[in-house]
């Protein structure tokens, strides 16, 4: 077990500890001694408030008091000393940051003479000593500085005098020729600024070695959120300006509209000025504006194309969801609302903007007539009323494709004609009103003589109705 019994000097019976008992004492002891040095180390004696040294106790991890006092007991006064030559130190810096050098210089009254200073100012690697020349400290005459503007050296191209502009660009003539630069160092020549190319081949390098203009259809457009937003191609045919399948769209068939919040071309209302068709767009002089059903709530871009091939930037407010298009006698070749912070509308060819599509006029006819449709009904079925409240009363139902945006209202009746019944009696009509209405269809009540009071189904024969589902 590690113990092992001995007899010892003078009879005793002597205990010895074996290898492994030893090799624990010892590891014990090494283990206090090594705690009880870090202790020392890290709590080392110091003076309590009282004045006596506090050692630190191990076992309760504290300091304890000693009972030994730190200082001992104050001696006599000594004799008053000789008076020394000190000089106090500079405000604010205390002495004992002196160096022992600087000390004995202020003791012994400091420095009077300039050669003993240290770290003397120089001049352009000169130190000051003594009188020096300005051509010992490598300055300049007072000759040799220019005092006038034209004896400066003009290494950066400033102007110095009045000078013709003509040999100057302005940056975006510069960035015209830059372009043609580019281009020309790619291969492509004859292009001017704004041309959508198309690389047909390239050279091992990467340079195009044929290319031509992208045609029309490969330009990128996005939809318009505008009904009726083209202009062109309105030229008049024996004065017709709502003969078909002309822009704009135009079924209440004037030349031109000047009456204020009213509305003109389909889809537009004029709230100021003049708007009249011609052959190259509307010729607008005043403010046109068209609503749309619903709020984007998204990121749009408002543009406008007019007949000099310039670009002009309309307005949409998303809260009114209203486009405004203002111009002061400009012709308007179209006009573009689309989602996204970049125009679709045109693009420039020889320095011009021209059109990147023209919509189908059936297409743009159909979304108008969703609000105004004029002149039907003609050829429409109905029935004479056979009671005697209803025997001077024709009923006609008109349907209406594409539905309306909603019930429509009666907005003017085109033409007045007859209704002939299931006799073959032709009754005139004097009045007529709408006496319901969806989206699909109204029912238009007619005002006709007759004597019979029994129900007969009717035809229209040439009575022709306005509808409108404007704000």
């Amino acid at each position: 077990m590690g113990i092992r019994l001995s007899a010892g000097s003078r009879g005793s019976l002597g205990v010895e500890l074996g290898d492994a008992a030893l090799a624990a004492k010892y590891a014990r002891e090494a283990k206090e001694a090594a705690e009880t040095s870090k202790a020392a180390a890290l709590f080392p004696p110091k003076i309590g408030e009282n004045g006596n040294w506090q050692i630190w106790d191990r076992e309760s991890g504290a300091y304890a008091d000693s009972g030994v006092r730190a200082v001992g007991p104050a001696g006599a006064q000594g004799p008053q000393g000789e008076a020394g030559n000190y000089t106090k130190p500079a405000a604010g810096i205390p002495e004992e940051d002196l160096s022992q050098d600087v000390r004995d210089k202020l003791n012994s009254g400091g420095v009077s003479d300039y050669a003993e200073l240290n770290n003397k100012p120089a001049i352009n690697g000169v130190t000051l000593s003594g009188n020096k020349t300005a051509a010992q400290l490598d300055l300049a005459a007072a000759g040799d500085i220019p005092s006038k503007t034209s004896q400066l050296q003009n290494d950066a191209g400033f102007l110095t005098q009045h000078q013709s502009l003509a040999a100057y660009r302005t940056a975006a003539a510069q960035d015209v020729i830059d372009a043609g630069k580019e281009a020309a160092g790619l291969g492509i020549t004859g292009a001017s600024v704004g041309d959508l190319v198309r690389v047909n081949t390239v050279d091992a390098n990467g340079r195009p070695t044929s290319w031509k203009k992208a045609p029309l259809c490969e330009i990128k457009t996005d939809p318009n959120l505008l009904d009726n937003g083209y202009f062109v191609y309105g030229k008049a045919i024996n004065n017709d300006y709502n003969r078909i399948n002309t822009f704009p769209v135009n079924q209440r068939g004037q030349q031109s509209y000047s009456s204020a919040n009213a509305y003109c071309i389909d889809r537009w209302k004029l709230t100021s000025g003049s708007v009249s068709i011609g052959q190259y767009g509307i010729t607008l002089n005043g403010t046109i504006v068209q609503y749309l059903e619903r709020a984007l709530g998204q990121t749009v871009t408002a543009s406008a194309l007019l007949s000099d091939g310039t670009m002009i930037t309309p307005t949409y407010d998303d809260s009114t969801k209203t486009f405004t298009l203002t111009a002061s006698n400009k012709t308007v070749v179209a006009a573009k609302l689309e989602l996204g912070s970049e125009q679709t509308l045109a693009h420039k060819e020889n320095g011009v903007w021209v059109l990147n599509e023209i919509p189908d006029y059936g297409e743009e006819l159909t979304k108008c007539q969703r609000y105004y449709v004029r002149g039907v009904g003609r050829s429409c079925s109905g029935y004479m009323g056979g009671g005697p409240s209803d025997v001077n009363t024709a009923r006609l139902s008109i349907h209406f494709y594409p539905p309306m945006a909603k019930a429509p209202t009666l907005a003017g009746i085109n033409r007045t004609s007859n209704i002939i019944g299931a006799d073959d009696i032709v009754y005139p009509v004097s009045s007529s009103v709408i006496e319901s209405a969806e989206s699909g269809y109204a029912v238009i009540k007619c005002t006709i003589q007759r004597a019979s009071s029994s129900a007969v189904i009717c035809m229209n024969t040439d009575n022709l109705y306005d509808f409108t589902a404007e704000e």
